[in-house]
């Protein structure tokens, strides 16, 4: 009877774990090394933007945004006090769809004791991006809590 119990459960949970989405799993090696700019940040303002995302889907699925922030600590990339990037995230009518993208999630960026280790990279036009790309930058923008009242200030301390 326990075997059966199992096997019924066993029967429900596998085509629920076939049909995922594969994502990669970047090591921070391999990001440094794909990354142009790495840098811990204070996302200091996010706006929306015109910016059309192709290739998953629908292309009105996508609100295109960009996000300016303070650097802490460049440890790759043109020493800079300010730097801005650009992300993709849903609309809030398309949130979370099965086997959807891994979106950076900034939503938290407001919040004084939080801050952002971002693996960036260089378009041909300058700009900055996840350097895992869009469809996968929760992997390239990581969220880093600091131990103490440590705080990055746009404004140096007199």
């Amino acid at each position: 009877m326990h075997r059966l119990l199992i096997c019924i459960v066993a029967v429900f949970l596998l085509p629920a774990s076939v049909s995922a989405r594969p994502v990669r799993v970047w090591s921070y090696e391999e990001l440094l090394k794909e990354a142009d700019v790495v840098a811990i940040v204070k996302v200091t303002k996010i706006e929306d933007t015109t910016a059309r995302f192709e290739g998953h889907g629908d292309p009105s699925w996508y609100q295109g945004k960009l996000a300016h922030a303070t650097v802490g600590l460049m440890l790759k990339g043109d020493v800079r006090k300010t730097l801005s990037f650009q992300f993709f995230n849903y609309l809030p009518k398309f949130r979370d769809p099965p086997n959807g993208a891994w979106f950076a999630n900034l939503s938290k960026a407001g919040q004084v004791h939080l801050h952002y280790l971002v693996f960036l990279k260089k378009t041909v036009d300058g700009a900055l991006v996840p350097a895992t790309g869009h469809y996968d930058a929760g992997a390239s923008l990581c969220e880093v809590a600091p131990q103490g009242p440590i705080e990055i200030n746009a404004a140096p301390a007199k």
